[in-house]
C-alpha cells in the first residue's frame, strides 16, 4: 500500500502536543509548577496573618486559590506557543513537501521530493490513531505523522495499519478523545 500527503505546521504541533502530554517528566514539571505558584501566594497570606494584616492575607489566600486553577490554563498556553514556534523555527522547510509512504510486512519506505528512507517494521514500537493524525513511533525516537484529512481512503490505512499492529505484536492505540491540556 503507497499513500501521498504533505505535512504542516498544525501536524507537528499535534505530534509534539501529544508527545509532551504523555511525558512523565513535563506531567511532573507542569503540576510542580502550578503548586508552587499557589503555595507561594499562600505562604504570603500566612506571612500576613503573622504581621496583623488579616484583609491582605485573605486576599492572597484567594489569589493562591484561584491560581491553582488559572494556571493549568495559562500553562496550556504557553506550552502550545513554545511548541508552535520551535516548529516554525525547526521544520519550516518541512511543510508543504509531498511525501509518499510504501507499506510492506517488512518495510516502510518515506520519500519526498528530497530523500529517501527505508525502516524495517521491527522497528515499530507502536501506532496511535488520534481524530486527526496516525503516528508511527519508532525506536529511533521519531515518528512518522500521518494525517488522517489528508489520506483519500483512510479505513483502508487503518486496517493495514491494525494488521500491521497485530502482525508485529505491537500497541495500537486510538485516542480519539484526546485533547491537549
Amino acid at each position: 500500500m503507497i499513500i501521498n500527503y504533505n505535512l504542516d505546521e498544525k501536524d507537528f504541533l499535534a505530534y509534539q502536543l501529544y508527545v509532551a502530554s504523555h511525558s512523565p517528566s513535563i506531567k511532573r514539571k507542569r503540576q510542580k509548577s502550578n503548586l508552587l505558584y499557589s503555595l507561594v501566594y499562600c505562604f504570603v497570606g500566612v506571612f500576613f496573618i503573622f504581621q496583623n494584616y488579616s484583609l491582605l492575607a485573605i486576599c492572597f489566600f484567594m489569589v493562591g486559590l484561584i491560581s491553582f486553577f488559572v494556571h493549568p490554563i495559562l500553562d496550556r498556553r504557553r506550552y502550545f506557543k513554545h511548541y508552535q514556534a520551535s516548529i516554525k523555527e525547526s521544520y519550516q522547510g518541512r511543510f508543504g513537501r509531498n511525501l509518499t509512504l510504501g507499506f510492506s510486512t517488512d518495510y516502510l519506505t518515506a520519500t519526498d521530493n528530497r530523500s529517501e528512507s527505508k525502516v524495517t517494521t521491527t522497528d515499530i514500537v507502536e501506532i496511535i490513531e488520534m481524530s486527526s493524525n496516525i503516528f508511527i513511533n519508532l525506536k529511533s525516537g521519531q515518528a512518522f505523522i500521518i494525517p488522517k484529512d489528508k489520506i483519500d481512503n483512510i479505513e483502508l490505512l487503518t486496517i493495514k495499519l491494525k494488521n500491521l499492529a497485530s502482525h508485529l505484536n505491537i500497541k495500537y492505540n486510538v485516542d480519539a478523545k484526546w485533547k491537549w491540556r
